[in-house]
């Protein structure tokens, strides 16, 4: 875990990846940039990572996408660490081809990564077919994260992701440790009727051993 003074010094003006992801105007999005390399934007009170050219693919994501990675990637308190946008890729839609599909099941990742050793991780992974699910969900899979609940040792920030995927209405179906790390997996959407699996918008955490 990476540490960041209360009161970074300011060295510069900048534009705010939260404000642009939510859909803001220029001026609501005019904000400073941080010796530490990290935005902070006065009016929405957060601050916020740096979207690097190669994820700027995320700007074209669909809405649903793009309001829960601003909530990832900004925290309230200048002491926190959020998580860092690295990577958009789709795949090219050969593979959906040669399986007979269409360009509606091409997946597309997000991924995002915190820590100094990039020790935690999220990733959002959809097909339009998925976001036509996500965009309707249901509750009859899974549960509501609780932390309580799950018999894993939860960092404090893939707990706070947790927390923004819930509140986005994503449901908890899955929770494992190894040798490696642990992982938990959620899913926006909706159950396959006569089956217990699921489609939709599907976002897994990972972090190492503890």
């Amino acid at each position: 875990m990476r540490e960041f003074e209360p009161r970074p010094k300011i060295v510069g003006t900048a534009t705010c990846p939260y404000g642009l992801l939510l859909g803001h105007d220029a001026d609501s999005c005019r904000a400073n940039k941080l010796a530490d390399g990290r935005i902070y934007n006065v009016i929405f009170g957060r601050v916020s990572t740096t979207i690097p050219d190669s994820a700027r693919k995320i700007f074209s994501e669909p809405l649903l996408v793009r309001l829960l990675v601003a909530e990832l990637i900004a925290v309230q308190r200048f002491e926190d660490e959020p998580f860092r946008l690295t990577a958009v890729s789709s795949g090219d839609g050969v593979g959906a081809v040669a399986q007979g599909l269409g360009p509606e099941d091409v997946m597309t990742t997000v991924s995002l990564a915190r820590g100094r050793f990039v020790d935690e991780r999220i990733e959002i992974s959809y097909t339009a077919r998925d976001l036509e699910a996500a965009a309707v969900p249901e509750d009859s899979f899974g549960q509501a994260y609780d932390r309580s609940r799950i018999a894993l040792t939860v960092p404090v920030s893939i707990d706070r992701a947790a927390g923004e995927l819930t509140k986005a209405g994503y449901r908890l179906v899955h929770a494992d440790r190894d040798t490696v790390g642990s992982r938990l997996v959620f899913v926006l959407g909706r159950r396959i009727p006569g089956s217990q699996a699921t489609f939709g918008a599907r976002a897994t955490l990972t972090w190492e051993a503890m």
